[in-house]
């Protein structure tokens, strides 16, 4: 840290003298601050910050890894009978719990659960029209 202000000092003393011999467009001076004041933050976040600045970095290497396609959502159904009546069934909810009214998304329609609407227990039927999809926290 200290090799790096000295560092800064002697650009700091260089740039002085050279502009007072000559002067300097004054673009330069925004040039030359922006410069310092970009060495000084990097020199905080490494002082003070150091794990958010690697993993930062960790996640900037790993992005390359990462191809486009893996970013999009899958749209693309199974031609299984269980997706076929859990889309029945949320068709049939407006995309909806059942229980809790909360927005079901396409995307996970694996982690929703069927469940009865009246439980055979209760005297429910066990019949397509006596189900319903719920969400995990509702299940």
């Amino acid at each position: 840290m200290l090799n790096c202000i000295i560092f800064l000092g002697i650009v700091i003393f260089i740039y002085y003298k050279v502009n007072s011999y000559m002067p300097i467009n004054t673009k330069y001076h925004y040039y030359l601050g922006g410069f310092v004041f970009i060495v000084l933050f990097f020199m905080y976040l490494m002082n003070y910050q150091k794990n958010f600045v690697y993993k930062v970095a960790r996640n900037i290497k790993n992005s390359n890894n990462i191809q486009t396609h893996e970013l999009l959502p899958d749209y693309t159904y199974k031609n299984n009978s269980d997706t076929i009546l859990k889309s029945y069934l949320l068709d049939k909810q407006s995309f909806k719990c059942y229980f809790c009214n909360r927005d079901i998304d396409i995307n996970y329609l694996n982690y929703y659960n069927y469940n009865y609407i009246s439980p055979l227990e209760y005297g429910g039927s066990h019949t397509i029209d006596n189900l319903c999809l719920s969400c995990p926290s509702c299940s």
